[in-house]
């Protein structure tokens, strides 16, 4: 059931606060850790055993062709999908044992909204800033992400890229510690791009820590700190320089490979529909035979009848 619209009162939500840890993990400890991290769908690894992490004020790019686990590794970040195997961990504490509490200090946005499609945009946000027990102003946030005008309208009816810098918005709201964004440059246009990177470099500032997908190797090395590039689940690069040339070096590579994987795929299927083409017209060439050998039957048939016919005769 969708939230009721408006400011909402105080009883009706709890706030989400990270859990407390040591002041030795908070320390020592990165922002954000991945340690051998494994997600399987059917027993196939779609992310495999892949360690990162991300430090509080740090950027880092996620790169990779489809498939290569992106999208797969951001959701597990962000308490939506477990792993099969491996650990994530926020300043030292596990996700696992703190998944409520972890929603109150991460932001998320991918190619779903997640905004309450029948409430207006101001709606949403002014929901999200409660359920954070944010104090943020929210018609400054309309202004900041360029959703004045759309304010009260409801998020249904929002086209691709507004839908999109509304999502940003709710993620971005509460400030969170922890910043996770798949593809967020989608669907957005040139001012709307510039505006983001200049958020996210401003969640940086302030300590945060922020990981994000992207397919776009310019963007990715321009505004990050270090970028890493996966292949098949598996990180293949991790570039604390995001060095472009390495960068675009690895991640060609990877798409490459992806390519050739695709072209094995279409050739292997060519293979098995030449051998059952093959099959067919072997079976043919018997039906042919048998239809041979039925049309003989027949001419033998025929002559003998008329040799019968003669005899009477």
């Amino acid at each position: 059931a969708s939230p009721p619209p408006g400011d909402w009162p105080a009883s009706a939500l709890t706030p989400l606060y990270p859990p407390a840890a040591s002041p030795e993990d908070a320390v020592s400890a990165p922002l954000f850790e991945a340690d051998r991290v494994t997600r399987r769908y059917r027993e196939v690894p779609v992310v495999d055993e892949v360690s990162l992490t991300v430090a509080a004020g740090e950027i880092v790019a996620l790169l990779g062709p489809n498939g290569a686990g992106k999208t797969t590794l951001i959701r597990m970040a962000a308490t939506l999908a477990r792993p099969s195997s491996g650990r994530l961990r926020y300043r030292g504490v596990e996700l696992k044992h703190a998944v409520p509490a972890a929603r109150g200090w991460i932001g998320f946005a991918s190619h779903q909204s997640l905004l309450y499609p029948e409430l207006t945009v101001r709606e949403n946000l002014r929901f999200h800033r409660r359920l954070h027990g944010a104090r943020t102003d929210i018609g400054a946030l309309l202004e900041t992400h360029g959703l004045a005008a759309v304010a009260d309208v409801p998020a249904r009816h929002l086209s691709r890229g507004t839908a999109q810098r509304a999502t940003l918005a709710r993620a971005l709201l509460h400030e969170p510690d922890l910043l996770l964004l798949d593809e967020p440059f989608a669907g957005l246009d040139g001012a709307a791009q510039e505006r983001l990177a200049g958020m996210v470099r401003a969640a940086r500032e302030r300590g945060a820590a922020v990981l994000f997908a992207t397919h776009d190797v310019g963007r990715a090395v321009a505004l990050a700190d270090r970028a890493l590039v996966l292949q098949r689940g598996r990180v293949v690069l991790d570039d604390p320089a995001a060095d472009p040339e390495a960068v675009r070096r690895t991640y060609d590579a990877a798409a490459a490979g992806r390519d050739a994987r695709a072209a094995g795929r279409d050739a292997a299927a060519e293979g098995r529909d030449a051998q059952i083409a093959g099959r067919n017209n072997q079976a043919a060439g018997r039906s042919n035979q048998a239809a041979g050998r039925n049309t003989q039957i027949a001419g033998r048939n025929n002559q003998a009848a008329g040799r019968k016919k003669r005899s009477a005769s």
